[in-house]
């Protein structure tokens, strides 16, 4: 990623993104999310009437991107259920087989994004309530 300052008048920064493969994009109704195979994002949203661009710098202890789409995932669907998901609702959801769910929920465990009680259904919980994703 290169830094590039053109143009005489507006003084308007730019980035080159040479190279890079879009993993995802989210839109919503004033911003949308690019993210890409390599782990880095580019956000444009709307301030007080403007398009803002940014690239924030990747967090290398936060989460990968396939973990936040798990992430967001539990995060809406608790939201909307007020329960956690099953591990089989989340396979269906991401069309994977049970198992891979299973890995993906142990991994975000480990990772220090969610709790679980041991033999209780349906356990899932946040470690840090006031993050959301």
């Amino acid at each position: 990623m290169e830094r590039d300052r053109r143009g005489s008048g507006g003084g308007e920064a730019r980035r080159r993104l040479e190279g890079k493969t879009v993993d995802g994009v989210e839109i919503s109704s004033d911003r949308m999310e690019i993210r890409f195979t390599d782990g880095s994002l580019c956000e444009i949203r709307v301030e007080r009437g403007a398009l803002v661009l940014s690239v924030p710098k990747a967090d290398p202890d936060g989460p990968t991107l396939r973990q936040r789409e798990y992430l967001r995932f539990i995060q809406s669907y608790m939201d909307r259920y007020r329960v956690a998901p099953s591990e089989s609702r989340i396979a269906k959801h991401f069309l994977v087989a049970p198992p891979s769910a299973h890995q993906m929920v142990v991994a975000l465990e480990k990772r220090g994004f969610i709790v679980r009680t041991p033999g209780e259904a349906r356990s899932i919980r946040f470690a840090d309530p006031a993050v959301r994703w």
